[in-house]
């Protein structure tokens, strides 16, 4: 949660630490302040008293990041670095300098954790923010790769500002940002990101509804990934729109609170998915009760989910008929059973890959003699022929 107040702040906090619903009495307004995080700690509140960082604009970040020309040419001149009292020589810095000056040439800028909070250090005047978007489109950068994560970005407006004056931009990062306006800034949705092929939007507490407005073939036809990780996706109950972005090739929604496939099922039906992770989500079970399937999917990470029976594993086949790489390291399937590799390869005989480890011929042969071996034990042990049956038919239906 992040208040921005002024005067003395006064909270009254409810009974249930969960709904996080505070009044903040301020000398200028009474507002209620909403925490988007489930978590019991989510919330910082700093003393005013306090110096604090300033918050800054695109332009003085990138000065304070990488310097100037103005600062190379005037020779800049840095602290002396003392070690064990003598002074150490800096061999090389300048011509480093020199280089990040010409900011022209820089193919990747990250100005993470900066206090960046718009286009320019005051956002919310217009005249100002024109003239910080004419500055930088004058500037002809021509970086490929922009980091924007941990700032104080809340518009959408600024972002795109940004990006718009980056011409071969394909690479954006804004994790940790807090978009308030997502809704609110609809208009400047409309304008697009053509050149962006990978877009990270992870720990932004967005929900489906926030992402699914941001995230459409109209504003990034050319997106191939794109990462949703430790957003409180799996939170969501009401019926939602399709993804529809068709060059959308790899989704990251690891950690995201995801306990049933039905709540992705619109992931499926508008985009082209190879690669998608799952991992850290409290996931049991791939059974489901909808008609789901990822018909171009070939790489599935379901690493430290709650699968812990081979059973589970039984919709493979039918949700990613194509599937070639699983990977299911650090789940109770893959702890609790020593001979897990050995089955997971016999139930899928699609795979050709497990964990990050190749699949041979000679241990596919093997897995399955030894499944085969045990299904006949069971038959073996089976009273009546309506038990062979389910042993067959729904316990191990490839076979």
């Amino acid at each position: 949660m992040m208040a921005r107040t002024t005067g003395k702040d006064t909270l009254n906090v409810s009974d249930t630490a969960y709904e996080s619903q505070f009044k903040v009495k301020t000398s200028m307004s009474i507002r209620p302040v909403l925490c988007v995080s489930k978590e019991p700690t989510a919330a910082s509140f700093v003393r005013l008293s306090k110096p604090f960082d300033k918050w800054v604009g695109f332009l003085s970040a990138m000065r304070i990041k990488y310097g100037s020309e103005n600062d190379v040419q005037a020779g800049q001149t840095f602290d002396a670095i003392r070690i064990g009292g003598k002074d150490v020589d800096e061999v090389g810095f300048s011509l480093i300098a020199q280089k990040q000056s010409a900011w022209s040439n820089l193919k990747v800028i990250s100005l993470n954790g900066l206090c960046l909070n718009g286009v320019s250090s005051k956002p919310w005047q217009l005249e100002t923010r024109r003239n910080a978007v004419a500055e930088i489109t004058g500037l002809g950068l021509r970086c490929e790769e922009l980091d924007l994560s941990r700032n104080l970005l809340e518009n959408w407006y600024d972002v795109v500002a940004i990006c718009s004056a980056l011409s071969e931009l394909q690479n954006l990062k804004l994790n940790g940002n807090r978009l308030r306006g997502v809704f609110a800034d609809a208009a400047q949705l409309e304008i697009p990101l053509v050149k962006l092929q990978n877009l990270s939007l992870a720990n932004m507490a967005l929900h489906w509804d926030e992402a699914l407005i941001l995230c459409t073939q109209e504003r990034f036809p050319m997106l191939q990934t794109l990462s949703l990780a430790f957003n409180p996706l799996g939170t969501q109950t009401k019926a939602l729109p399709t993804l529809s972005i068709p060059s959308l090739t790899r989704l990251d929604l690891t950690s995201c609170g995801i306990t049933s496939l039905d709540q992705i099922m619109f992931v499926s039906q508008g985009t082209n998915l190879t690669t998608l992770i799952l991992r850290s989500n409290p996931l049991q079970t791939l059974f489901t009760t909808a008609g789901l399937k990822f018909t171009n999917l070939r790489t599935l990470d379901l690493t430290s989910t709650l699968l812990s029976s081979l059973t589970f594993l039984s919709p493979i086949p039918t949700l990613f008929p194509l599937l070639e790489s699983l990977q299911t390291s650090q789940t109770p399937l893959s702890t609790s059973h020593p001979e897990s590799r050995l089955l997971t390869i016999a139930r899928l005989p699609q795979l050709t890959t497990l964990n990050h480890t190749p699949i041979p011929a000679h241990e596919r042969l093997n897995a399955e003699l030894y499944y085969l071996n045990l299904i006949a034990n069971l038959l073996l042990s089976a009273p009546t022929p309506a038990q062979e049956h389910q042993i067959i038919h729904t316990d191990h239906p490839q076979y």
